[in-house]
């Protein structure tokens, strides 16, 4: 069973588990995470399972620092036309949850072993907030429809790291 990088938090609980008696389960919420049945189940380093997990219903977010970018650069500017760095602002701000819901979830998926979005400015704009992502797992077909984006270069150490272009 392939080790995930990260912890899945919900808006009632954070799951992951220390057992080994948990570890076939895990292999089979995993698979179901795959095929849209949950929302996701990461497992931190060291831990073997997760606990039961999330209804599709449920929001859960993602630490920002578990993701990389797939993207070499990203614009400064929303599609809305805003700045990164206003939202950033509004995020740390009086009235930051509300505007944080209001957002898209980021679709990320795995690869190699490391977690991946598909929605690099949004990420961007999560973790310069000191907030944690909204997120859903990608889709096989939305992956490969944006594998346009894949432009992360070996100097930006596999994704870690992403450009704003001014």
């Amino acid at each position: 069973m392939k080790m995930w990088h990260g912890i899945i938090k919900t808006t009632s609980a954070t799951y992951l588990a220390a057992t080994d008696e948990e570890s076939n389960q895990a292999a089979h919420m995993i698979d179901a995470v795959r095929e849209g049945a949950m929302v996701g189940i990461l497992l931190a380093p060291g831990l073997t399972a997760a606990k039961p997990v999330l209804a599709a219903e449920e929001i859960a977010t993602i630490d920002t620092a578990t993701v990389r970018f797939t993207q070499s650069s990203v614009s400064q500017t929303r599609r809305t036309g805003e700045n990164i760095n206003d939202v950033v602002a509004e995020l740390r701000g009086p009235g930051g949850d509300a505007l944080a819901a209001s957002f898209k979830p980021i679709r990320i998926f795995e690869r190699g072993g490391a977690l991946f979005t598909l929605d690099n400015r949004r990420l961007l704009i999560f973790s310069q907030a000191g907030r944690e992502a909204p997120f859903v797992w990608a889709t096989p077909r939305e992956i490969a429809k944006d594998a346009w984006k894949f432009t992360a270069t070996p100097d930006q150490a596999g994704g870690w790291f992403v450009r704003v272009k001014w």
